[in-house]
């Protein structure tokens, strides 16, 4: 464990500030890894903090909303009650003299500690992706986000200059995730922007679950971590559409076949061995009784549990999720901003699904648009990108439709392209130096 040198005191004030100062929570709050303090104390008030911020996205600015989440923890059974007693002390403290620090000067001794931290972390996710061979352009992205911890957001726009084009550059050659449809993915310049939502649209049965399925598979195959949250299917079976799409077999014989199971089981194993293969994670939720807020905390559970960063993820599907809104406009709507916000917060990809309206595909609606969606225009409306799944041939192929692309160019159909929904897979696939 690395000594950072913060004294007692210094620790207490920095978790006062945490829980009660909006300002600086701003600045420095999601860089407050527990790690890096010795008192349990302030470890327990700031890990609170970090939890609300990262739930609400803003921070927590009042010490009665910490006060509350540590006596819902007691209640839990997560802190004892010494424990309990202590951080509502160390409150108390806060109120007393919230506007005896300068706030500056105490920024000022811990934004080089946060950024040492930042930058060993780092530094040791460099050394785990040359042992593995990996990508390494996401160290870059670490250490830039550590030269910036602290820094004051309260600035000037850009201004328009030959300098600009160094910045559209950089947009331009930005990670873009694939969706693994080779045809789709070059209509959509490389795929999905980082930090973006996106959905498939389409009614029952025309590969909504197996396409997010497929997305998933393509990422594990380009070393990407993947969450994929359901609350329609068993875990089970999504494990099996992914490693039937991974290892090209038939994913029912997969479940109900002991031979085939066997085999699925070698394959997978071969593609370990070779390191071929990114971190997947799959949990069944309930759904209508399951928020977004929900998955985004198991995500950061997952993330602390396997010491992995979670690229993307996958729900399905959109309109299984709860919302408080009393109606279900206003819940899809919320719904869909919270999914936008996890991709937004955690530079992420986000993919999901929406099922149309009943009269949406019928013979004299010849192709699907996002307005279609049922319940609500809000997911389409606030998704990046909307693909609607054209059923074409009786079924045997898929029109894939960029029905809206916020970041490039929309209204285009691609195929209809044949698929192969017994091996997971929703189009014809190509996976330069792949055994399957």
């Amino acid at each position: 464990m690395v000594d950072y040198g913060l004294d007692s005191l210094f620790e207490r004030i920095v978790a006062q500030l945490a829980a009660t100062n909006t300002e600086f929570f701003r600045r420095v709050g999601r860089h407050l890894a527990i790690e890096i303090f010795t008192d349990e104390t302030c470890k327990t008030v700031i890990q609170v903090c970090r939890q609300i911020g990262e739930e609400e996205n803003k921070a927590p600015g009042s010490s009665v909303i910490v006060r509350q989440r540590l006596r819902a923890h007691h209640d839990a059974g997560k802190i004892t009650r010494e424990l309990l007693q202590e951080s509502l002390e160390l409150l108390d403290d806060a109120d007393e003299d919230c506007d005896a620090y300068d706030t500056e000067e105490i920024l000022k001794e811990l934004i080089p500690v946060l950024k040492r931290h930042a930058q060993k972390e780092a530094l040791n996710t460099a050394i785990d992706s040359f042992s593995k061979r990996t990508d390494m352009e996401h160290v870059s992205a670490l250490l830039e986000n550590a030269l910036r911890i602290g820094s004051d957001d309260r600035k000037l726009g850009t201004k328009l200059s030959s300098k600009v084009i160094a910045q559209i550059n950089k947009l331009r050659n930005a990670k873009k995730l694939p969706t693994g449809i080779f045809e789709l993915d070059a209509a959509l310049a490389g795929g999905l922007d980082r930090g973006s939502l996106a959905l498939f649209v389409g009614p029952t049965g025309a590969g909504k679950s197996m396409s997010l399925s497929h997305v998933a598979s393509d990422a594990i195959t380009n070393q990407q971590n993947v969450a994929y949250a359901t609350l329609e299917l068993g875990e089970e079976y999504v494990h099996a559409r992914i490693i039937s799409n991974l290892t090209n077999l038939d994913w029912e014989s997969i479940i109900s076949s002991e031979r085939m199971m066997r085999e699925a089981e070698q394959r997978l194993q071969g593609l370990e061995e070779k390191n071929l293969l990114g971190f997947c994670t799959v949990r069944y939720f309930t759904p209508n009784a399951t928020t977004v807020d929900d998955i985004r905390r198991w995500v950061a559970e997952e993330e602390k549990a396997y010491s992995k960063k979670i690229d993307v993820v996958c729900i399905d599907y959109a309109a299984l999720l709860s919302a408080p809104q009393h109606n279900k406009w206003e819940q899809l709507t919320e719904i869909a901003e919270k999914m936008r916000g996890v991709a937004a917060d955690k530079k992420c990809w986000v993919w999901s699904a929406a099922q149309v309206k009943s009269s949406a595909h019928d013979k004299k609606n010849k192709k699907i648009t996002s307005d279609q969606a049922a319940g609500s225009m809000g997911l389409s409306r606030t998704a990046d990108l909307v693909i609607t799944l054209n059923p074409r041939d009786e079924g045997e192929t898929i029109m894939f439709r960029i029905d809206k692309n916020r970041y490039g160019r929309g209204g285009e159909d691609i195929g209809p392209l044949p698929h192969d929904f017994a091996k997971g897979r929703v189009a014809p696939v190509f996976r330069e130096g792949w055994p399957f």
